[in-house]
This record gives structure tokens, sequence and C-alpha cells, in this order.
């Protein structure tokens, strides 16, 4: 403006166009130190955005992504051949940086790969293998947990935050059936566990994963299941009416995933349910106070009621094998990709 008279109105313009954003120059203190762990580059903000920005200025906050490599991009579901991990891996992260400093935060990353890139490896994909992901995601991304990757994330995690040394730790709840979440909270879960002297002055809390929050019931049966462990999670919500179309922008920046006119309405709805009949809008989250268990990884599941009905049918099964010389298992076709070895094993170990 000092340059251009004029340019502000331009700028402006612009901003409003989405063509550029404007960072607001912040000086942050070195403490307290929040970081904020994300299974995917764009959960923190879609999940925690609004309390992001009350601590804008406040402290310093760091948001750290699980996964790194990806192919997905909203265009992966239009029948185009956008598939270069790469490149789309390249403008994931450079959004990400965007909207960390839009948030008052830096962001890092780790070095795992999409659930849909480990089930089914890049080089296999296709325009055919895109348009199998636009009909049946779950097929891609909806793997149980296997103990062996949570306890490597948890490992990679805890080096991580050992340089990091929060004061403050927020982690994913896992709702839904995505495994990425699923297996970022576990593992966030196992570490806070088995590291329970390092973190023991640390304030934890879980956030609801946006837009898996919109399944009801499941965050009600995670507490069940923490407390069916001993850890105890108390259920708190923050009023961000005052940051919402702030965080909405914020948002807006990963344009690689969703469009605002498709995300927004989500995020808003949630909100609204949140913030109640007090008219607010407000994020969920759940702290967790005292030593930290990790319960079954079933019993965290969205399918736990059907997994303890098979539990129940299988113990009489386990029952009966004392009876029987020999018993064959019949494994009708399901909707894992390249799951069938570690599935068998698992089969394999109940009924040797």
């Amino acid at each position: 403006e000092e340059m251009h008279p004029g340019a502000a109105d331009r700028l402006l313009r612009w901003r409003e166009a989405a063509v550029i954003e404007l960072v607001p120059p912040i000086s942050s203190p070195a403490h307290p130190h929040l970081v904020v762990i994300e299974p995917h580059m764009d959960d923190a903000a879609l999940s925690v955005g609004g309390r992001l920005l009350h601590r804008r200025g406040h402290g310093h906050t760091t948001i750290l992504s699980v996964v790194k490599w990806s192919n997905f991009t909203s265009y992966l579901t239009r029948g185009q051949d956008f598939l270069n991990v790469g490149e789309i891996t390249g403008l994931r992260q450079l959004e990400s940086v965007l909207a960390a400093r839009l948030l008052g935060a830096e962001h890092q990353c780790l070095d795992w790969a999409d659930a849909s890139l480990r089930s089914w490896p890049a080089e296999l994909w296709s325009p055919a293998t895109a348009e199998r992901f636009r009909r049946e995601p779950q097929v891609f991304t909806n793997l149980v947990p296997t103990p062996k990757d949570v306890s490597l994330l948890a490992e990679q995690l805890m080096q991580h935050l050992n340089i990091l040394a929060p004061d403050e730790l927020w982690i994913p709840m896992g709702l839904g059936n995505h495994s990425d979440h699923r297996t970022t909270r576990s593992a966030c879960l196992l570490m806070l566990a088995e590291k329970r002297r390092r973190f023991s002055n640390v304030r934890v809390s879980m956030y609801e994963d946006i837009p898996y929050a919109t399944t009801l019931g499941h965050s009600a049966q995670i507490h069940v299941a923490m407390a069916g462990v001993g850890t105890c999670v108390v259920r708190d919500t923050e009023d961000i009416s005052d940051v919402f179309e702030e965080k909405v922008r914020a948002v807006s920046v990963y344009a690689s995933q969703f469009k605002v006119s498709y995300i927004e309405p989500v995020i808003r709805e949630l909100a609204e349910r949140e913030g109640g009949a007090r008219g607010k809008l407000a994020e969920a989250y759940h702290r967790l106070e005292g030593e930290v268990h990790l319960p079954l990884e079933w019993q965290l599941s969205r399918e736990s009621a059907g997994l303890m009905a098979l539990r129940s049918g299988m113990r009489g099964l386990v029952t009966e094998r004392t009876k029987c010389p020999r018993m064959t298992v019949m494994a009708l076709p399901s909707g894992s990709l390249r799951k069938w070895e570690t599935d068998s094993e698992s089969i394999v170990a109940a009924f040797p």
C-alpha cells in the first residue's frame, strides 16, 4: 500500500476470491508448547481449528501429521488420472504449512503412507483402481490396525515428542472406521500407557475426528472402553463462535481435498450440535485424567457390539475344538485388499 496506493483494495479482492491468503504477523512465546497429532494433513484444522485459533499467539503450537505420502485428492473420484504420489504429497504439504500459519502453528510430518497406499501400492494404481475407490472407498481404508503398526507408530511418535517436549498434547479419538485414524489413536494411547512418567505433567486430551464425528454414539462407546481399563475421560466443549468463519477460511486452504461448499455445512452442523440450545458453535474434546491404559482394539471399534457377538460365538467353537479332530473354516470374500495373509495367520493362531 505504501508503494502502490490502492493495492490494499486489490489484495482484499484477491483474498475474497481465494486467490491469496493474508497471514497475520504473530510472535508467539516458546511456552506453553501445544502439540496436536493428526492422522492426515487436514484433520487438525477440521477438528480443532477453532480451539487453535483461540490459542494463536499465546504459546507455541506444532501440528504433527502422521501420514505424509498420499495419492488422494477430491479429483481422484472424478475419473481423471491424477495419481502422482510425489506431486500430490508435495501439494498437501504446502497446503498444511499455509493452514498451520493461519492457525498460528508450525507443521511437521512423519513418513507414513496413506492407508489406501499401504493396502494397494502406488505402482498398482490406475484409473480403474481410482474408479473402484470411488465406488468402495472403505475397501481401501477401513482396515483393522495391526499391533505391529500401532507399536511402530507409538515408537516414532515418542521419538518426535522427546524433541518437541510438549506441555500439552491433543490426540485423535479415532472415530469412524478409517485405519489411519484408528492406528494413530491407538498408537498415541499405547505411547501414553508405556511412558506414563514421561507424560505425567503433560495435559492430554482427545479431539473428535471431523467429519467422522457425525457417527453418533461412537465417542460414548470409547468412553466406556477407556473406563473399563481404568482410564478417566471427561468430555467438554469450547465455544468457537467468534472464530468459526476464520476456521472455515483455514480449512478452505485444503482445496485439493474438498471444496468449502462441501465441507462447511458438515463443520457447521457438528459445531451447532456441540453448541446446543445456546445457539453457539463449539468443538468437543475429551480430557484424559490419571493413568492412561490402552483397551483392546475391538473394544474401541465402532463395530464393537457385532464383534462382541462374534466373540461369544467363537468361544463356543474354541470349546468344541477339543472334541473335533478337524475343523474347516470357510472364509467368505471380504472387502479387504491384500489382507488375506494377515487374516489367515490370525485364524491359524486361533484354530491350530
